[in-house]
């Protein structure tokens, strides 16, 4: 075995033989090499001339010497990683390198870290400085040229831009990093744009990514959750019309959000769409039983929530929406007891606006007037007012009417006009009745005498009919 001038005594190193696939080690003897010392040998396994580079091991180039199928190697310490860019020795295998890194397989090599290193003073002859990122060129120029042509640049630079650098450089866009060759399927992202879903398609991940120039025309940043509009297009756009709208949005205001927020009244918090049912809301108010005490309901006036805030009287709290029952208070202000009804509790609750009217805060006691209205309207001051003595309660406003209130003790006149006018009829049986019958017969008694009888003033207690 031949080992080369330059190889002295005292030097280490090892001697390889070329098998396929694999690099051995045979022989280990001992000399000196020029400019090289402190060598020691390292084991490498394969034919790669990459390996060197993996074992963190620079080769003291001088001291390699090609022959036949035989590989002399003499490894120093020295460290790559330390100034991975120092060329000093030249290439590692300079026919080796000659012969392979030429156009069009110069990005072949020189991009894979071991060749790199190998075959350093080579590879910067082909190296392009002022373009770092594409140092080298295309890997496979001839493949990416047919590709490029084969398909729309986009597609096939999207998924070949590390192989094809040189080539799809000329099509990239710098400026927009996340889109450089933008859509990958200009055809498909158009149809996209155009189905049922418009551009809810760019909610989809891969969507997004493949049509990467046209779904950012769409984009509205300022719509957090609903980018892209609708998310069903066509769907929104065909049930948002007329009454539909509103159950559209409260059933799917996610997926419609662009078309329910562009539909949307802030005006009316928790009714934001309007009726769900505007038809059926509208019949239901104007139903000649129910009519705006359908609202006291809490699903019809979730149902018809625009329609119930339109009809919503605030200033009568508890009664915002009416009578409850505007049907029967109807038929209760007309029977015997009439507004006698609004004293009931319950009557007050179910006819609450009907009451409200009625009321009197300023007559206490009385506030809704009498409380037997068939009763009490045949009450009158020149016939029977002495029924208010027993019933002034029941029909307090009759005989608040026709009360005397300027005579405390005869406000009504006799307790018993029919008897008191039958049996004193003069002045002379007045004189003799009235000391006993002056309470009874107030009126009668004080039309006689204008002096006291039993503690009834004369004077004072004026006949009332």
């Amino acid at each position: 075995m031949w080992w080369g001038n330059n190889i002295s005594d005292n030097a280490r190193f090892i001697v390889f033989e070329m098998h396929p696939g694999y690099i051995l080690e045979t022989t280990l003897s001992y000399h000196s090499i020029h400019r090289c010392d402190n060598f020691k040998y390292r084991h490498i396994f394969n034919i790669d001339i990459e390996v060197i580079s993996k074992l963190a091991i620079k080769p003291c180039y001088n001291a390699i010497h090609f022959h036949s199928a035989v590989y002399l190697a003499a490894i120093s310490q020295y460290d790559v990683d330390n100034n991975p860019s120092d060329c000093f020795y030249g290439d590692a295998y300079p026919a080796f390198c000659q012969t392979n890194i030429q156009y069009p397989n110069v990005a072949l090599y020189c991009t894979q870290q071991g060749y790199f290193h190998s075959c350093c003073s080579t590879c910067k002859r082909y190296a392009n400085e002022s373009n770092p990122s594409c140092k080298y060129g295309d890997k496979k120029p001839d493949d990416c040229k047919k590709g490029v042509e084969a398909s729309s640049f986009s597609e096939y630079c999207s998924a070949h831009d590390a192989d094809c650098c040189d080539t799809c450089g000329r099509h990239k866009n710098a400026s927009n990093p996340n889109c450089p060759y933008g859509d990958k399927n200009s055809t498909r992202c158009k149809a996209l744009m155009t189905d049922t879903l418009g551009p809810g398609n760019c909610y989809n991940y891969q969507n997004s990514r493949d049509c990467c120039e046209t779904c950012p025309k769409y984009y509205n940043a300022s719509h957090s959750g609903c980018e892209y509009g609708d998310y069903w297009k066509d769907y929104c756009a065909t049930n948002s019309k007329g009454t539909q709208a509103a159950n559209l949005c409260v059933q799917h205001q996610q997926q419609c959000c662009g078309t329910c927020t562009r539909i949307k009244s802030q005006s009316f918090p928790g009714c934001e769409f309007g009726d769900r049912d505007p038809d059926y809301c509208d019949r239901l108010i104007h139903n000649s039983t129910l009519r705006e005490a359908s609202c006291y309901d809490i699903f019809e006036t979730s149902r018809c929530c625009l329609t119930c805030h339109n009809i919503e009287n605030k200033s009568m709290p508890g009664c915002e929406y009416g009578d409850r029952n505007p049907a029967k208070c109807k038929e209760w202000m007309k029977d015997d007891v009439g507004t006698g009804h609004c004293y009931q509790i319950v009557t007050q609750s179910e006819c609450c606006r009907t009451c409200g009217q009625l009321k009197n805060e300023s007559n206490a006691g009385c506030e809704y007037g009498n409380r037997y209205e068939s009763f009490c309207s045949s009450i009158n001051a020149t016939h029977n007012a002495f029924l208010c003595y027993q019933g002034e309660d029941q029909c307090c406003a009759i005989c608040r009417e026709i009360k005397n209130t300027t005579n405390p003790v005869c406000p009504y006149g006799d307790r018993d006009p029919v008897s008191c006018g039958f049996d004193i009829y003069n002045a002379a049986i007045a004189q003799r009745m009235c000391p006993t019958r002056g309470m009874e017969c107030c009126a009668t008694c004080a039309s006689y005498t204008s002096h006291t009888h039993a503690g009834v003033s004369a004077t004072a207690n004026q006949p009332v009919g």
